[in-house]
């Protein structure tokens, strides 16, 4: 179990590192979006299979920073959509 929830910490902090990258340009974001939501998902599947097994989460590991990273897409979308509304 231990070596399943390491790989899927790496696929999740993967899917981060995409979803933050696709903030580059406003044509990927849509992509960033899927990325987004699948190292969300992965993250909190990894975060609460170590909280059940009583793994202490620290803040530097890598299904934390992956969920950091993946908010990014979310994040960049709101502040677009705030900041042009009263444009069109």
């Amino acid at each position: 179990m231990r070596r399943l929830n390491k790989t899927l910490s790496y696929i999740a902090l993967l899917c981060g590192i995409l979803a933050a990258l696709s903030c580059i340009s406003i044509s990927l974001v849509f992509y960033g979006m899927f990325c987004s939501v699948a190292g969300m998902l992965l993250s909190i599947i990894v975060i609460f299979q170590r909280t059940k097994y009583f793994d202490g989460t620290k803040w530097n590991h890598p299904s934390v920073i992956a969920m950091f990273l993946s908010s990014f897409p979310v994040i960049y979308l709101a502040t677009i959509i705030f900041l042009f509304k009263d444009r069109v």
